[in-house]
């Protein structure tokens, strides 16, 4: 009777077919429902592994989308950079020689033609031809220029820092990944 309460039974209850009674089957049957009760566990845990597994690599391939993406960006600016240098160095030179020739031509008043230079002494043969307004305008619009590339130079240098850095970090973390 105690048998009988332990898995569930009553003393008094009656079939009218009863089965025999086998303690070993018994328990071979409570060890095979807890097994598939286990492996259904570890089947449902394995399959939530295994969805996170493919979102993971999901994200792993969105992550390696933007590497790429950035990576060609990082180039791109690169580029643009180098090119933006060159740009602000010939804006500069530019800059430069109209200055030279404005400070040039504040000395015009002093020249005369077929009289010595005060500066060389030599025989002044022609006077400079651009009137100090022009020239002043062209530098003035030589600085304005000067100042944006610049900026866009700075822009174009903070861009490329950000990229590589960003870049560096994430191809840390997928090679990790």
């Amino acid at each position: 009777a105690v048998r009988l309460r332990l898995v569930g039974g009553r003393p008094d209850a009656a079939h009218v077919q009863p089965l025999p009674w086998d303690e070993e089957a018994h328990a071979g049957a409570a060890n095979a429902a807890e097994k598939l009760k286990k492996h259904g566990l570890e089947r449902s845990q394995l399959q939530a592994e295994r969805a996170a597994l493919e979102r993971r690599k999901l994200d792993l391939s969105a992550e390696e989308g933007v590497q790429k993406r950035e990576l060609a960006e990082l180039e791109r600016v690169r580029q643009e950079g180098m090119r933006a240098r060159d740009e602000h160095a010939a804006a500069r030179t530019q800059l430069d020689a109209a200055l030279e020739r404005v400070g040039v031509q504040a000395h015009r008043h002093l020249l005369h033609l077929g009289e010595p230079c005060p500066l060389c002494e030599q025989a002044v043969r022609a006077l400079p031809d651009l009137p100090q307004q022009e020239q002043e305008a062209q530098v003035e619009s030589l600085w304005q220029r000067l100042q944006k590339l610049e900026l866009a130079l700075e822009q174009l240098r903070n861009r490329y820092n950000d990229l590589k850095v960003a870049t560096s970090t994430r191809a840390n973390t997928l090679s990790g990944a």
